[in-house]
């Protein structure tokens, strides 16, 4: 059986100091050359998480009308609150299954409630109309995703005309380190 919640709660994974202080980010981030230089330090942690969901939105440009996005497996809402701070005509929705995680998402986006909400159901099936999206993100979700065929047409569903999927996830290229990435990163196994 598959379980997210497990995985994420404040006792396993959530809890781990590389993760922890409370900023809500669980994700490993996106390190540019010059930032990975020496020993990294919970700060450049921070700056990592919140570079990688920068990159989403990268070169996209902020429609002169109110635009919105969607993230799938939105944990604890950092990501959101992240995105709609830097973007002020921007909306966000965050889908989650955990329901432990759909709460932590809802108290950490209660000062910015006007433009983010937090949807429980599964990422293949948010129940959001067609084409009401301009980009859809998911930072390492994906491998959670049960049905992830069903997942990517629900994102293909949601877009709007030339919106933006953005996926980082994890993903083995060698099946010989296949067995090697399953031990390391439990959710690949399931």
């Amino acid at each position: 059986e598959h379980r997210p919640t497990l995985f994420y709660s404040e006792r396993d994974h959530a809890a781990r100091p590389v993760f922890g202080d409370g900023d809500g980010f669980i994700n490993f981030g996106y390190w540019s050359a010059s930032s990975a230089l020496g020993t990294p330090t919970l700060a450049d942690r921070r700056r990592a998480s919140r570079a990688l969901y920068d990159q989403a939105v990268r070169g996209m440009r902020s429609p002169r009308r109110p635009w919105g996005g969607l993230e799938m497996g939105c944990g604890q809402g950092a990501g959101l609150v992240h995105l709609t701070r830097a973007r002020p005509r921007l909306s966000m929705v965050g889908v989650e299954i955990s329901q432990e995680q759909v709460e932590r998402a809802r108290r950490r986006t209660e000062n910015s409630a006007a433009r983010t909400r937090i949807l429980p159901s599964p990422a293949s099936s948010s129940g959001l109309t067609d084409r009401s999206v301009d980009f859809v993100v998911s930072v390492e979700a994906f491998q959670h995703f049960p049905d992830q065929a069903a997942w990517l047409s629900e994102s293909r569903r949601l877009l709007v005309p030339g919106g933006r999927l953005f996926l980082a996830t994890f993903f083995v290229l060698e099946a010989a380190r296949a067995a090697d990435a399953c031990r390391r990163i439990e959710t690949l196994s399931t």
